[in-house]
């Protein structure tokens, strides 16, 4: 009967430890995405605002640049809305 119960705990050990670190492995693995996603997310969408912002400034300085200029080309393209 000993002998059964050592062979069962070999097995046990050959094919439930690789199991359970899979297993371990992949909880880890799927934690860790998770909490790297949500800033991965936050960071670009504060970037994505940065730029937006910033592209918005250029546009906003070349039409009161062509709002100043005297030159009819300038004029034309503040009125068309082509100056940025």
């Amino acid at each position: 009967m000993e002998e059964y119960v050592s062979e069962f705990l070999l097995v046990l050990s050959v094919i439930g430890a690789p199991i359970i670190l899979g297993a371990l492995l992949f909880y880890g693995m799927t934690l860790s995405e998770r909490r790297h996603s949500k800033h991965s997310e936050n960071s670009a969408g504060r970037a994505t605002k940065r730029v937006y912002a910033q592209e918005e400034r250029l546009r906003r300085d070349k039409e009161q640049e062509a709002a100043r200029s005297s030159r009819a080309l300038d004029s034309l393209k503040r009125r068309t809305g082509m100056t940025g």
